[in-house]
């Protein structure tokens, strides 16, 4: 009994020699159970050979009572078998302690059947040994390497005998039939070992593969798991941006729609500042709504481009006409490079946010002076659009900061320190898309030049029938008095809204329904309409799923979409369903009325 009362067991010896095996074998051979068989298997044989090799010796050397150099030289081999233990202590190398090993081992094997004439003398049993403990050492490949040497070298020995060049044995004829013996029992053990051994490596291989497969099948239902999760949190992204989108522009449809109605019809100078001083806000938490939306799209499904031939000057042109408002009272606004067509085929949505991106700063922060828009094509296919202006200008640390998400460069103090500090970055993320550059020239107090570079491909110019410019400059000509529109929408406020904006356009002919469901039984009752506005949420019918139905009734007016859902997805979804047209929510009238023109121009020419 112990000092804590415990019984002591008994140590058997084959367990302690099981502990001193696994002593010698390091931890980084260890840790792989077929490597560890192989290392105990590899101690074994070391052992178990040295200790035959001693007895065979010993009894040799008694029987004949000579010590020759030659049996020096053979118990010099085997003393050197032990070398293989320490490579494989020091080096951690399991591999190269057992060829060592197998080496040394056909060495000694070929030495002994040498010096004991080969394959007349007790010594050719010998030559099994190597190739069976290398098939259970260093596997079947290296093995068969070991087996070929070892065809090699007793080929060579016989060979020897055969010219009578071998010498003479060193053990007397009389005796070679015991050490044939010990010879044939020193095979016998090894290769019953051998054969063990492979049965238990296999066997133990099985069981790592057995797991192995568990392992991988634990892990692909957890990257199943995951997977799925992944793709859940991303679908609740997803629906969250959407709804965020919505309920954000739906009260905010409501804002500005009213009051640029109130702005048309108020004439009280100082009232009429108060209203711009709505719309001004309400655009501003437009634009921070924009960005954060852009932004968390970007972030999780990256920059989409949607490519398309379009007319650059006529693109500048219509933001310089959108930009100019926003300009300061005195600050001069000059356009540059657009006055001849040229067309390109990329994404106008996308290069129109960045030009308008950058436009919107130089008019945020130039308070006296000029702001330019330049437009240029470089030698090598590249296209330069530059903004340039004379405001505050940004410091050298600030520019390094500048495309940074949520950073707004200049003091907390300073004036315009307003919105999310995402325009820029969001800019920088197209930019790349496009497989593009931005740089940036400023200094503190002179302004800031912003250049973009782009590669496009220049394009012909396409057949049109009339110039947009002429088209758009025509749009406050057209009679809408006879024009006859119905508008869906669940919303009430949102109707009313959009009738008046539509009064104010001339169009008093308007009628009203709540849902798709009634605008598909309306149009069954009676198509003569010239156009419907449609909002795309709805609780019993979708506006989709209305102008699917409304399609297949044979309806070929133009249908537009008026929705809060303002995302790329949605816009090409509303065209898959056969609308025309798309408007996100909040409206601006002029973009109603831009779009009424070219709803109505494609089905009424005679209305211009």
């Amino acid at each position: 009994m112990n000092q804590e009362g415990k019984v002591s067991q008994p140590t058997s010896p084959v367990g302690k020699f099981d502990r001193f095996v696994d002593a010698c074998i390091p931890e980084a051979v260890r840790a792989d159970s077929s490597q560890a068989l192989q290392a105990r298997t590899l101690i074994i044989f070391v052992l178990i050979l040295s200790f035959f090799s001693i007895v065979g010796m010993t009894f040799t050397l008694m029987v004949e009572q000579s010590l020759p150099w030659e049996r020096v030289l053979t118990m010099f081999l085997i003393a050197l078998q032990p070398v293989s233990l320490l490579i494989m202590w020091k080096k951690q190398h399991l591999r190269g302690a057992a060829l060592f090993f197998l080496a040394l081992s056909l060495i000694l094997v070929c030495y002994v059947d040498f010096m004991n004439r080969s394959l007349e003398g007790p010594a050719s049993v010998l030559w099994v040994l190597p190739y069976a403990m290398a098939a259970m050492l260093v596997g079947a490949r290296s093995a068969f390497y070991i087996a070929l040497a070892s065809v090699v070298l007793i080929s060579l020995n016989a060979t020897l005998l055969k010219l009578d060049l071998l010498p003479a044995s060193l053990s007397s004829p009389e005796n070679w039939i015991w050490l044939k013996l010990i010879f044939t029992l020193i095979v016998l053990c090894t290769v019953a070992f051998c054969i063990y051994g492979l049965i238990s490596l296999e066997k133990r291989k099985q069981e790592e593969l057995s797991q192995e497969i568990r392992l991988n099948k634990k892990m692909m239902e957890s990257l199943e798991v995951a997977t799925n999760e992944a793709q859940a949190a991303a679908r609740s992204k997803e629906l969250f941006l959407a709804t965020m989108s919505h309920e954000l522009r739906t009260p905010l449809n409501g804002v500005l729609g009213n009051a640029q109605l109130l702005a048309k019809e108020i004439k009280d100078i100082s009232a009429k500042a108060r209203v711009e001083n709505i719309t001004s806000s309400g655009e501003l938490l437009l634009s921070i709504i924009n960005d954060v939306l852009d932004f968390s799209k970007f972030e999780s499904q990256g920059v989409s481009l949607n490519l398309e031939v379009f007319d650059l000057s006529q693109c500048l042109r219509q933001l310089y006409r959108l930009i100019k408002p926003r300009v300061q009272e005195g600050v001069q606004f000059s356009i540059s490079g657009a006055d001849e067509p040229i067309f390109i085929n990329t994404d106008p949505n996308r290069l129109s946010q960045v030009i308008l991106n950058l436009l919107s700063n130089a008019a945020k922060f130039t308070e006296q002076g000029h702001i330019g828009l330049s437009m240029s094509m470089l030698g090598d296919g590249q296209l330069k659009i530059q903004v340039s202006d004379t405001g505050n200008g940004i410091s050298e640390e600030n520019q390094k900061r500048l495309f940074q998400d949520f950073v707004q460069v200049g003091d907390d103090t300073q004036k315009h320190m307003e919105g999310t500090g995402l325009g820029l970055a969001i800019t920088r993320r197209i930019v790349e898309r496009m497989e593009g550059d931005i740089q940036v020239y400023s200094s503190l107090g002179k302004g800031t030049t912003m250049a973009v570079y782009l590669p496009v491909e220049l394009v012909e110019e396409p057949q049109t029938d009339q110039d947009p410019d002429i088209a758009s400059n025509s749009l406050n000509d057209v009679d809408y008095s006879a024009v006859r529109v119905l508008i869906v929408d669940d919303v009430e406020m949102n109707c009313v809204m959009l009738e008046a904006l539509l009064n104010s356009l001339g169009i008093s002919n308007c009628e009203v329904e709540r849902d798709g469901l009634d605008a598909v039984n309306r149009i069954k009752q009676d198509d003569n309409f010239d156009i419907l506005l449609m909002d795309v949420r709805m609780p019993i019918m979708n506006g989709l799923d209305a102008t699917r139905q409304i399609r297949e009734l044979g309806y070929d007016k133009p249908v537009i979409a008026l929705t809060a859902n303002a995302f790329e997805e949605d816009q090409e979804g509303c065209l898959e369903a056969g609308m025309e047209h798309f408007l996100a929510k909040p409206l601006r009238l002029e973009d109603l009325q831009s779009v009424l023109n070219k709803a109505l121009a494609s089905t009424n020419p005679s209305l211009n």
